[in-house]
């Protein structure tokens, strides 16, 4: 037997005689009893067989002690590469319409996209890849993208259609997403894409009212706030779910807790689920960039919001999951079309035509773009390789790594034993509560 590369032993500060393990491969949590971690770490450095049995067998069920003939990285990469080039999903964003409604500030697309609507030739385009693609599908998404997807109802309505025929005389099973501001989210328009199998929507608020007006107003400068958040309480009756994304920066940070009050008052907690998400820099001359928080500050906010009572964050965001490609960017299947038909592996790149790997309108190209997103490997980087969060990041963003931006890793790197502090307590509440319920029965 070795030890796995992937254990981590953190202090319980709730209860100092245990400390917590973690195994990012197996993503097994155990909290133990410190005289029994005495007994890992005497094994670590002399290899002196653990005397306790039952502890050794749990030791090897969580993956913290492997056979010898285990070779952890080379399991990563294969189970990478079987995810990245798999043919039985596909996965496409598509930009019915670069135009949108809004003049959000730190908006990346405005400086790089002209308005434009899709036309019926790339519509169909779409239609005749899907095609060919169907025969090998167990699975097809798609997620409505822009500008503001709304804009252009009648092209989601259009091709919705056609991909869901395709999908079920295929035996394929069909869901779909949409990206928008909710201004124009109304319940004839939730009723319309319920039937085109939209199952999930993000919309985005920034604050209370005069925070989210400033930074997310209308093309002519109008205010936004009233109109979606009198949307979300109109639909709630109609909208299968909605994350709510509250682009976090340093104009808002302090007020973002009045999102989460707001949806817990309003009768929301069961359809919106609203959640931190990180402004980013694209770049030395992106004018958002004074707004960002680096992942230190945004972790400590995440946190802040956790440990607040306040509504319906997503607890479980808190934990990690498996890693295979750390998102559509870096795997083969999964492709961005913009409205004039080009191909992006990434939606950050939407705009920047340099940054294309092809056009629905004539082929995929294998170009240095495409190459440098699918056949990275986070095993094969020096940066990468020997990190013990390796199976929960796999070399994080894809785009940020391309574009050398700072902050390309997993918040896991540097903020696991915080996570997985959150969880233990949380466990230990809900099944003390548990324990509670059952003896008043």
């Amino acid at each position: 037997m070795k030890v796995s590369q992937y254990n981590s032993i953190y202090d319980f500060p709730s209860n100092p005689s245990q400390k917590l393990m973690f195994n990012a491969k197996s993503l097994a949590l155990a909290l133990v009893d410190c005289s029994k971690v005495e007994q890992y770490e005497n094994y670590c450095q002399t290899h002196e067989e653990i005397p306790d049995e039952a502890f050794l067998n749990d030791l090897k069920t969580g993956g913290f002690l492997i056979d010898d003939s285990i070779d952890e990285k080379a399991i990563l990469k294969y189970e990478q590469l079987c995810s990245r080039y798999s043919r039985s999903h596909l996965s496409l964003v598509i930009a019915a319409t670069s135009n949108c409604n809004f003049r959000c500030v730190y908006c990346y697309e405005r400086s790089v996209l002209r308005a434009s609507t899709m036309s019926e030739a790339t519509q169909e385009a779409i239609v005749k890849f899907v095609e060919s693609e169907a025969p090998h599908l167990e699975s097809f998404t798609v997620t409505w993208y822009g500008g503001e997807p709304l804009l252009a109802l009648d092209i989601i309505e259009s091709l919705s259609l056609k991909f869901i025929d395709i999908c079920k005389k295929n035996d394929i099973a069909y869901g779909a997403t949409i990206v928008t501001n909710g201004y124009l989210l109304n319940c004839a328009v939730v009723e319309k894409l319920n039937t085109l199998y939209v199952n999930q929507y993000q919309v985005t608020l920034d604050g209370r009212k005069e925070i989210h007006d400033c930074s997310r107003p209308l093309a002519n400068g109008g205010g936004t706030y009233d109109v979606i958040t009198q949307n979300l309480i109109d639909v709630k009756d109609v909208i299968p779910s909605v994350s709510l994304r509250i682009n976090t920066g340093r104009h808002n940070v302090d007020q973002v807790h009045e999102i989460f009050e707001w949806v817990k008052d309003n009768g929301l907690s069961e359809k919106v689920f609203p959640y931190l998400g990180k402004i980013t820099s694209t770049g030395k001359e992106d004018p958002t960039t004074s707004m960002c928080l680096n992942t230190d500050e945004f972790v400590e906010a995440r946190i802040k919001m956790i440990n607040g009572e306040t509504a319906n964050l997503q607890r479980n965001n808190f934990y990690p999951t498996p890693v295979r490609c750390y998102c559509g960017a870096d795997s083969n299947n999964v492709f961005v079309i913009d409205s004039d038909g080009s191909l992006y592996k990434c939606w950050d790149d939407i705009g920047h035509i340099e940054r294309a790997v092809g056009n629905i309108n004539t082929n995929i190209e294998y170009n240095s773009t495409l190459f440098s997103y699918i056949q990275y490997s986070a095993v094969d980087d020096p940066d990468c390789s020997d990190c013990a969060v390796l199976p929960i990041c796999m070399g994080g963003c894809p785009h940020r790594r391309l574009q050398s931006l700072p902050d390309r890793c997993s918040e896991f790197k540097d903020h696991l034993e915080e996570f997985l502090l959150i969880t233990a307590d949380n466990v230990i509440k809900a099944r003390n509560k548990e324990k509670e319920n059952d003896q008043t029965v």
